[in-house]
């Protein structure tokens, strides 16, 4: 039966003694974690933050209209309620989010509107349509 050798063994025959005084281990390790904390700083991003959330203002004209609200991935689809403050049908809610791109639709007395007139883009999503409004941010 062969004898099986240790993988201390099988390191030590493959690599050549090499003899490692202690002062010069310290200064070889010394240079690499100084190496490694300037590397590490220049590939950082530089942590700008995210911007404060905007305040955005969603509207919907619905003249006669008892309850209105808008829902989107912002909310998880939960409906934000729509105030007429004045009567005039003009229904409004104002929304902080932060930069990005999101989907919603208002839900005026139950019924779906997918189409905001001031919408950026409408989206057809589980056959009806849903708007997208693009927030701040670089490239949005």
């Amino acid at each position: 039966m062969p004898v099986r050798r240790s993988i201390r063994n099988r390191v030590a025959g493959v690599l050549p003694s090499v003899q490692i005084r202690p002062r010069w281990a310290f200064v070889a390790g010394f240079a690499l974690l100084a190496l490694g904390i300037v590397v590490g700083r220049l590939s950082l991003p530089i942590s700008r933050g995210l911007p404060a959330s905007a305040t955005n203002l969603f509207t919907v004209a619905a003249p006669g209209a008892r309850d209105v609200a808008v829902v989107g991935d912002f909310s998880a689809w939960q409906p934000i309620s729509l105030f007429d403050h004045d009567g005039d049908g003009v229904w409004s809610v104002t929304v902080a989010l932060p930069p990005g791109r999101y989907e919603y639709a208002f839900v005026v007395d139950g019924r779906w509107v997918g189409q905001d007139p001031v919408a950026a883009e409408y989206v057809r999503t589980f056959g009806e349509y849903v708007s997208v409004r693009y927030i701040g941010g670089e490239g949005l």
